[in-house]
């Protein structure tokens, strides 16, 4: 899959703004990676991420056909992950009452020397608290601005600040020079 550039995606996304429903697909393709992407870390679940990212996307088609989106593109990529990071919310909560564990399937990359990367960052990721993964994850894979993540997770921005950077300083000392995951060094549990 090609990667769109920034530009590109702005276009397209003032294109859906302003009615022309024929670039959706054209959209649909510059997101759908980076959507499923956090939708995938979220739930940590192949197929439940894919209907995510197809909801988040629909949801946003039947937004655009009903007239409400502003022709920002920033707003519209914020408002997109919104949708994906509750259905996300709405997902694990539905797992969790059901009791169903699910195995977490990595990204397939490319090289088994990636995928062993991905599944060490994997495992440190999956021991962050929620709000510090979920803002790290909506800043790397959705792009999104201190403000748009504030108002994605319901938070205060110094919040997301803080979240985001314990995260990264938690994942650094987790993982060692190789990206091999030590575990928290700490022992805490990570709850800081």
């Amino acid at each position: 899959m090609q990667r769109v550039l920034p530009e590109e995606e702005a276009r397209l996304a003032r294109a859906l703004a302003n009615g022309d429903r024929d670039l959706f697909a054209a959209y649909t393709a510059s997101v759908q990676r980076p959507l499923f992407a956090y939708a995938m870390r979220l739930v940590r679940n192949r197929h439940d991420a894919e209907d995510i990212a197809q909801e988040a996307l629909a949801r946003l088609y039947e937004t655009a056909l009903s007239g409400k989106l502003r022709p920002e593109p920033r707003e519209i990529r914020a408002l997109l992950f919104t949708i994906a990071h509750n259905l996300s919310v709405d997902a694990t909560r539905r797992n969790n009452r059901t009791h169903h564990e699910s195995v977490p399937e990595s990204l397939s990359m490319s090289g088994s020397g990636t995928n062993l990367l991905r599944e060490e960052l994997e495992r440190a990721m999956a021991q962050l608290p929620a709000q510090h993964r979920e803002a790290l994850l909506l800043r790397e894979y959705g792009g999104l601005s201190y403000a748009e993540i504030a108002e994605t997770m319901g938070i205060a921005v110094g919040v997301v600040k803080v979240s985001i950077f314990r995260a990264r300083h938690k994942l650094a000392t987790m993982l060692d020079r190789d990206g091999q995951f030590t575990g928290d060094p700490s022992g805490t549990g990570l709850e800081s």
